[in-house]
């Protein structure tokens, strides 16, 4: 995700904030809208780049939609405000999938069809858009010529509340070129504006600002007091992006006054709801910020990982080729701007019917352009900083890094070893994948650590009648995961083995009571524990043989459940849940003994035991979490399918809906037919 599009993206998000009810008012709009569409004149018109607007907060799709059909029908009639309109609205949905150099293109369309009826009010609207567009290409001299063109024309205007809009932008281009006393200067008019206005949430984006700059100049602790009234007020209107934005700068600040354990909590803190929302260059400059500072305070093998996520991150977000067609728009701009003022003198106009709609209209779409204008430009604050910071930094940083990076190599080089052998160790105390089939020839096991070593395991026993199995979770996953396992794993083997235990619920409390025993030793407070499915395969108890692969089915659980999928001669299968008791092996506060459920199977019947790392995973065109819901639908559509056939479509539909994003957790699935 480039740093433009996640700019816009806030904006839109915020403009929700500001438009309450936004989803009543598209309802409404809708409504007459459709009554309007045999009339293509100009109120319909009005309507329509209204409800692009509207939508640029929840469906760009939508928001595109209807800006291209004013566009069109604006242009079918000759109507000059509205083609100018439709080219703000289509402007602004390709300023926000970051297509930038249309974008820039569609204001540019806008400007000129203002400046022809010199529109003035318009004129500096469109000049603020402008400005966003080349701040964002770092266009920094350029956007401080635009912004102030555009501040010029309000404060002749008397206009105090884009005034404050336009002053973001002007402090935002002095902030980039390291004149922060002037960038305080205008953060601060802005600020003094916005509280004459009683515009709580857009103070804070002043102060945010204000900070920001405080911060370059090393007065850290009014930087940090100035944020954390911000933060508290993005946290009441709960919007999120503005809530991460603002602990990134924090982080940055804490960075800079090398409070190194703060920036890590506060940069986690961030990257937590950017992960949540795939905003993919913040979480690349955060990536590369923890691999700095953890690298700072020695700590090499975290440095590393982040060091790997950034370049997973690092895609190219301000390439030559974006440069050099934004160049080619802004020649083009002058060359094209007397023919398109003499196309546009040629325009009949219709607006006697537009004039009754837009007294209706105007503010609405005033307060709308505010809200995505000022968080556009202010948040280019936090971001652009990072990059031009970034850059001018650039070799520095690499040389700092190379030096760190061949430290954390070598160092990682033999914790990589070590991690290697112990995955042998691990191995080994797992069931081998030919015991596991002998003991339960129609089954799979698909087990994929997240990283070499696993917090997942499996685990099975034989005995006389039946077949002890289970897929166990530990806290973590990777090395600490893998140490937890080993735990777990003696205590479920010293449960049936030394205690001589088959009842799926009696051993899971005698393995809570060894695990809790086990930690107790430690002179600290250990938590760690483990969830659990552990199941029963009994084929000799009273009517059920082995001859007909009926059995009986005993289980038991820690927090995780059991599927059973059951065939039916004529219908859909239908599955079945089995929940779990409530509480993890481990120590609790109140501990309670885990029940164990008995189930008579039929013959073609499927058991399913499985830890969260499979439902867990982000992925899908939304990078949401998969969830049970899709995961049961998933289990219904493929129970038809062999045992073999089943754990590769699952890894199948695992990798496909997991695509580029990384594996969150560690996944274990383990299906039993009877």
């Amino acid at each position: 995700m480039t740093l433009t599009k996640l700019l816009c993206t806030i904006g839109f998000i915020t403009l929700a904030f500001v438009s309450f009810g936004q989803k009543s008012i598209i309802d409404s709009l809708l409504r007459v809208e459709s009554s309007l569409e045999i009339r293509k004149d100009t109120s319909h018109i009005k309507l329509l780049y209204e409800l692009s607007s509207r939508y640029e907060s929840i469906d760009l799709d939508s928001a595109l939609l209807y800006g291209e059909k004013a566009l069109s029908y604006s242009e079918k009639i000759k109507y000059k405000k509205g083609i100018a309109e439709s080219n703000l609205a289509i402007g602004n949905y390709y300023n926000a999938i970051g297509k930038y150099e249309q974008s820039l293109q569609h204001f540019m369309n806008a400007k000129v069809i203002y400046e022809s009826t010199n529109d003035r009010f318009n004129i500096s609207r469109t000049l603020n858009l402008i400005g966003n567009c080349l701040l964002g290409y770092e266009k920094i001299e350029k956007a401080l010529e635009t912004y102030l063109e555009g501040l010029k024309i309000v404060e002749e205007l008397g206009d105090e509340y884009r005034i404050a809009v336009l002053a973001i932008g002007v402090g935002n281009c002095y902030l980039q070129l390291e004149d922060n006393n002037k960038a305080i200067k205008y953060f601060s008019m802005s600020k003094r504006l916005f509280s004459k206005l009683n515009s709580e949430f857009y103070v804070a984006f002043s102060q945010a600002s204000i900070a920001n700059a405080q911060a370059s100049l090393g007065l850290y602790e009014a930087s940090f007091e100035n944020y954390n009234l911000a933060l508290d007020v993005f946290k009441q209107s709960d919007n999120q992006y503005s809530v991460a934005i603002t602990y990134q700068g924090l982080a940055d600040a804490y960075k800079k006054s090398k409070n190194y354990d703060q920036a890590i909590t506060y940069y986690y803190k961030a990257r937590e709801i950017f992960i949540d929302r795939n905003a993919y260059y913040n979480l690349k400059e955060i990536s590369k910020e923890l691999a700095h500072s953890y690298a700072s305070i020695g700590k090499f093998e975290n440095a590393y990982k982040y060091h790997q996520d950034f370049s997973i991150y690092n895609d190219s977000v301000f390439n030559e080729q974006v440069n050099e067609q934004i160049l080619e728009i802004e020649g083009k701009y002058e060359t094209d701007k007397k023919q398109n003022e003499i196309e546009i003198q040629n325009l009949q106009l219709s607006e006697k019917d537009a004039k009754i709609a837009e007294a209706t209209l105007r503010s609405n779409t005033l307060y709308g352009f505010v809200g995505v204008s000022l968080f556009i430009s202010i948040v280019l604050l936090f971001g652009i900083q990072i990059n031009r910071k970034n850059n001018s930094k650039l070799n520095a940083i690499n040389q700092d890094l190379g030096h760190k990076n061949t430290i954390i190599e070598q160092k990682s080089k033999e914790i990589t070893d070590s991690i290697s052998y112990a995955k042998r160790i691990q191995n080994a105390i797992m069931p081998t994948a030919d015991k596991f089939s002998k003991a339960l020839p129609n089954s799979f096991v698909l087990y994929m650590p997240k990283d070499i070593i696993s917090g997942d395991f499996y685990w099975l026993v034989e005995k006389t009648d039946s077949v002890l199995f289970a897929a166990a979770d530990c806290t973590g996953h990777g090395v600490p995961g893998a140490m937890v396992s080993v735990v777990c794993n003696n205590g479920l083997n010293r449960s049936v083995q030394e205690k001589g235990m088959t009842n799926p619920g009696r051993i899971l409390d005698k393995t809570r009571e060894l695990v809790v025993e086990q930690f107790q030793k430690s002179t600290e407070d250990v938590k760690d524990g483990m969830d659990i499915a552990i199941c029963e395969l009994n084929f000799k108890k009273e009517n059920f043989t082995i001859d007909n692969q009926s059995a009986v089915l005993n289980y038991a659980g820690a927090n995780n459940p059991v599927f059973i999928v059951r065939r039916q001669d004529h219908d859909e299968p239908i599955l079945m849940e089995i929940k779990a008791t409530k509480q993890p092996i481990g120590k609790v506060d109140k501990p309670k003994s885990f029940m164990t459920h008995e189930v008579a199977l039929l013959k073609g019947d499927t058991v399913y035991i499985f830890t969260d790392g499979y439902v867990d995973q982000f992925g899908g065109s939304k990078g949401k979490k998969l969830m049970y819901k899709p995961f049961r639908e998933l289990l219904l559509s493929i129970n038809n399918e062999s045992m073999q056939s089943q754990k590769n479509l699952l890894t199948k539909y695992f990798n496909n809906w997991k695509g580029n994003l990384e594996q969150v957790d560690d996944v274990c699935v383990i299906g039993v037919r009877v």
